[in-house]
């Protein structure tokens, strides 16, 4: 199975789902405050999030500093699909 493996130091606020990939994020440093499906999550290090296809999610904050990985499977080119800000 393709898989992307990639980090960022800043949490992206660019809400949007996937129809077939999954994101699995490991918070390596600092914290952030996801959003899913409307839902607030506050992470730190240490923490693991699981988004599933169809999971509307963004990163609405995240602090200095922040890092995350991020591991994406199946890798689906063009599978982002952007959602409207309420």
């Amino acid at each position: 199975m393709p898989v992307a493996i990639g980090f960022a130091d800043v949490g992206v606020d660019e809400p949007h789902k996937h129809d077939q990939v999954f994101e699995d994020y490991l918070v390596s440093g600092g914290a952030s405050t996801a959003v899913i499906d409307g839902v607030v999550i506050e992470l730190a290090a240490g923490d693991l999030l699981v988004v599933e296809p169809g999971e509307s999610h963004t990163f609405a904050a995240s602090s200095g500093n922040y890092l995350h990985f991020v591991v994406q499977a199946p890798l689906t080119a063009f599978d982002k699909r952007l959602q409207q800000c309420p």
